[in-house]
């Protein structure tokens, strides 16, 4: 029985090892959530192909005015299923080249996923609805848009009021 006990004891300090290594690596990591670019930038560094990475070069190629770095990892961003097309259009960092064609064009095409995923939902609720009326609007289909936005309405909930200021930035009336 004493193989036993000395088992147990060496199981016990195995244990307590793995503990301690583990809650140090907790501390560690911990720093990394921290704020929003932190976790972005550790994502990148853990996965310099992932979306997190792509967007950090966009945003970089963008702020010196490289338009095709900036596309280019745009596109890659998409490949790995980036669809947040409502943030690259009010993010800061793309003002540098925010009224470029090619800049225009991707960001058209990652909106007309929103609106195709759209098509596909049954039944879709009012803030899907919106952000697929955004979509149409940042593609230049203001017709689409507001069709999208009173159906929305028509449907009723909580995002009526926002609804409503938005027909009327598109200068149609709620109703």
């Amino acid at each position: 029985w004493w193989t036993w006990i000395a088992f147990g004891i060496f199981l016990l300090a195995l244990v307590a090892a793995a503990c301690g290594v583990l809650g140090w690596r907790s501390v560690e990591r911990a720093a990394v959530w921290t704020s929003p670019e932190s976790v972005t930038a550790d994502a990148a560094a853990h996965y310099p192909q992932g979306v997190s990475a792509n967007l950090l070069r966009a945003r970089r190629a963008a702020q010196v005015g490289d338009v095709d770095g900036c596309v280019a990892a745009l596109r890659a961003a998409m490949r790995r299923g980036y669809n947040r097309f409502e943030q690259i259009d009010v993010d800061p960092a793309f003002d540098a080249i925010r009224e470029q064609p090619q800049f225009r064009a991707v960001v058209s095409e990652i909106a007309a996923g929103w609106i195709v995923r759209g098509r596909a939902r049954e039944h879709p609720t009012q803030q899907e609805l919106q952000t697929i009326a955004y979509a149409h609007f940042v593609r230049g289909e203001r017709s689409e848009a507001i069709a999208v936005l009173r159906r929305a309405l028509a449907l009723g909930g909580p995002r009526d009021a926002l609804i409503r200021a938005d027909l009327e930035v598109m200068g149609s009336s709620p109703e």
